[in-house]
């Protein structure tokens, strides 16, 4: 396996065996925006999966792999960034998952996210910044 200057696998090796690769679970209600951030997961090699609210997510995270990394907007309908994340603190399993909180209220006082999110990010995305703590974020289970 070779890799690339800036540490990527090199196109040559052919993808990454799904085992090898963190799990993302991208929970924004936003269609466009969910499926732009995870393309840009999976060309960077995350696996990527998509819900489109916190109720969705969480049907999701019982039967599927525990994930790597949670990407969570705040505002959804059904159920909200907030609510969604005071389930998965509670949920045992889940409760170690990293959140990399995505919103457009970052810095408003009247809509700040959890506390104790690992990073709050403020729509629209700085890709790179957004990037390194990816990657930083998806891997630290792993080790």
């Amino acid at each position: 396996m070779s890799f690339n200057r800036d540490g990527r696998r090199s196109p040559a090796d052919g993808p990454a065996s799904p085992v090898d690769r963190p799990l993302i679970l991208v929970v924004e209600d936003d269609d466009d925006l969910r499926r732009e951030i995870c393309r840009i997961l999976e060309d960077e090699g995350f696996q990527a999966m998509e819900a489109i609210n916190g109720l969705h997510a969480l049907a999701q995270l019982e039967t599927l792999a525990r994930p790597d990394l949670i990407i969570l907007d705040l505002m959804m309908p059904v159920m909200n960034g907030w609510d969604f994340h005071a389930r998965l603190k509670a949920n045992p399993r889940l409760a170690h998952v990293p959140v990399l909180l995505l919103s457009a209220y970052v810095h408003d006082e009247t809509h700040t996210g959890p506390k104790d999110v690992e990073v709050a990010l403020q729509k629209p995305i700085r890709v790179e910044e957004f990037l390194g703590w990816v990657s930083r974020l998806a891997r630290r289970l792993n080790r």
